[in-house]
């Protein structure tokens, strides 16, 4: 099985390619990281308090697809993490620029209250 140190291995590399704005890259490594996780209950958390990591890779991988303009593909990937943990605001409002970035005014509105 894989070890929590290599999942968060990926998380790291996945937000290093983020922040030099290598987004296609990074959404390998945030895939990988949610691939590895199947296995894990879906509430696995990096350290206590922290959002689910499943639900953080998620939402990053998100982000990503914002920066690329791929808006169906984030909104999915807000929604998938507000699935596993609902009082996630960071994917929330993610979606919110997804629906926005798709001209869904309403659904933009709702998710960015």
């Amino acid at each position: 099985g894989v070890s929590m140190e290599e999942l968060l291995k990926e998380k790291v590399a996945g937000n290093k390619a983020y922040a030099e704005k290598k987004y296609s890259e990074a959404i390998k490594h945030y895939s990988a990281l949610l691939r590895h996780a199947a296995p894990f209950p879906a509430h696995t958390r990096e350290k206590e308090g922290a959002p689910p990591l499943r639900s953080v890779a998620l939402s990053n991988r998100a982000a990503c697809r914002l920066k690329l303009g791929d808006f169906e593909a984030a909104v999915k990937d807000c929604s998938d993490a507000l699935e596993v943990y609902p009082a996630y605001e960071k994917a929330l409002f993610r979606r919110g620029e997804a629906y926005r970035g798709l001209k869904k005014w309403k659904e933009a509105l709702t998710d960015m209250r």
